[in-house]
């Protein structure tokens, strides 16, 4: 009896043991019991520190998104205090300010997803009493966050400043808390010589002032990168001489150093370098190079000029998109200059930046969560029509950025049919895409500051009137706003008027 209570003993013990190591192999298939990867969530309205008055509602808006899952909930918290939970998107949310003190209060958005992650985002509000002066907004649009820049560029910065209750008086920039200069007009645009910055992280930070003293501020991170004080090989064109054979070992397909079948390098005459694609990558939408020497050299895509490179005694990066497909990419020297080209690189950026192609057209600009914006059409629409209704009051007054869109519906259902620009862009069909407009006052001013980048815009260098295009920001029944695109000025009197030909070129939003 003693033997069989043993066997039978011995015959658990190891029915356990396998049950156990079988339970875990299995909780090993199944990658183990972590609950995953945690959602995305983001308060992306109001800004930061924004206020409000006592009697004024604060629309909130949250965006939440789960990389292995769904979600299930958005719950909001006023001052760690749950205020409301949404099921389903969107999630926006109202909140009374009148149920509020006065000062700062926190709002934090969680996330919970489908295997019960969370993800969360925390603003402050402050509740201000009623007329009571309001801080203005600010943000900076370029460069984005995180972005690189190498010692031998300068560094370009947009700033958009707003005051609901009054006006701007001056935006300041600061480069790592030590200030830089100062705007006291719009546009707010400022240039970093990123060779006087040492190499590593640096903080960009804007403040706008408004006429009652209150400040609004904005800050991005960039990074500075010191480049190699000689690019590795390089293509020398002395005088104006294409050697007989253009050879380089360094050529780099998306980043990996060496030769690629899918594309050539050629050599013509008449003082040009081509690299030719002979198929594409459909992947592929950047190419940067490097280029030195003195001078300028012109850098063409299909045998339009897209960019003007000017040269240096040192190395300087340069790039552009490209729309997907079959190119030929020209780089033209002068006669009598020197020049090196080298390295260049086609690569895939996935990331959305002012000048890429996308959705119809170019990127022109870019919000603050840097998803949204609108795109310029990659040509214009027109090189000399009339703004239409000359005497006429629409009602499209609208100038700021987010206008344009309504300020063309506005025109189009007062005017009706005919030849005029806000409907040349009305009725405008590119790449299956009908939703575009003709943009606003300040629309076109962004137009106007990415020109270099966005190309294909008309500027004759000893004419205002071949070089101005039409907004769509009305001035009065006989005159609309508009922007030579020589000098960046705006005009609204009756030089513009309405009966007059100036160039359009159509935008939409996405």
């Amino acid at each position: 009896m003693m033997k069989v209570f043993l066997k039978t003993v011995q015959i658990l013990v190891v029915f356990s043991v396998i049950f156990a190591v079988g339970c875990e192999k299995k909780e090993e298939e199944k990658g183990g019991t972590s609950i995953g990867e945690p959602p995305t969530c983001q308060i992306t309205a109001p800004q930061n520190n924004a206020e409000f008055g006592i009697g004024e509602t604060i629309s909130v808006t949250v965006t939440a998104a789960s990389g292995d899952g769904n979600i299930v909930e958005v719950q909001l918290y006023v001052d760690n205090v749950l205020h409301t939970t949404k099921t389903n998107a969107p999630y926006n949310f109202t909140v009374n300010a009148a149920e509020l003190s006065l000062g700062t209060h926190v709002l934090k958005a969680v996330a919970k997803d489908n295997d019960g992650a969370t993800g969360e985002s925390t603003i402050m509000v402050k509740i201000i009493s009623e007329g009571a002066n309001k801080a203005p907004t600010c943000n900076i649009t370029n460069p984005l966050e995180g972005a690189h820049f190498s010692t031998d560029e300068n560094i370009p910065v947009t700033v958009v400043a707003e005051d609901a209750d009054g006006y701007i008086v001056e935006v300041q920039l600061y480069v790592d808390n030590v200030g830089h200069s100062i705007k006291t007009a719009f546009p707010y645009n400022f240039t970093i010589n990123a060779g006087e910055l040492s190499p590593g992280t640096h903080v960009l930070r804007a403040v706008a002032k408004d006429n009652d003293g209150a400040n609004g501020e904005a800050t991005v991170n960039i990074i500075v990168e010191q480049p190699d004080t000689e690019s590795p090989d390089f293509v020398t064109f002395s005088d104006g001489k294409i050697p007989n054979t253009w050879h380089t070992t360094a050529w780099y397909i998306d980043n990996t150093i060496g030769y690629d079948d899918i594309y050539s390098l050629k050599t013509m005459t008449n003082n040009s370098a081509v690299v030719t694609s002979k198929t594409c990558n459909s992947n592929m939408n950047f190419v940067e190079f490097y280029l030195r020497g003195s001078g300028t050299v012109d850098f063409y895509v299909d045998g339009s000029k897209r960019k003007v490179c000017a040269l240096t005694n040192s190395w300087v990066k340069h790039g552009f998109y490209f729309e997907e497909g079959l190119h030929t990419f020209k780089w033209e020297f002068i006669d009598g200059v020197e020049a090196n080209l080298d390295a260049i690189r086609f690569k895939n950026e996935t990331q959305l930046a002012v000048g890429m192609y996308y959705k119809g057209g170019i990127i022109a600009y870019l919000d603050n969560t840097n998803q949204h914006g609108f795109i310029a059409a990659p040509e214009n629409q027109s090189d000399g029509i009339e703004w239409g209704g000359h005497g006429t009051t629409t009602g499209a007054t609208g100038t700021a950025i987010g206008t344009g869109e309504s300020n063309t519906t506005t025109i189009v259902e007062m005017l009706g049919n005919g030849s005029y620009a806000a409907k040349l862009c009305d009725d405008l069909v590119i790449n299956d895409y009908n939703d575009w407009f003709l943009p606003s006052k300040d629309e076109l001013n962004i137009l106007y500051q990415n020109r270099n980048v966005i190309g294909g815009f008309t500027i004759d260098s000893g004419s205002s009137y071949y070089s101005s295009y039409w907004s769509s920001s009305e001035s009065s029944s006989g005159s609309a706003w508009l922007q030579d695109f020589r000098n960046g000025e705006q005009k609204n009197t009756c030089n513009p008027c309405k009966f007059a030909n100036f160039r359009v070129r159509a935008v939409r939003a996405f």
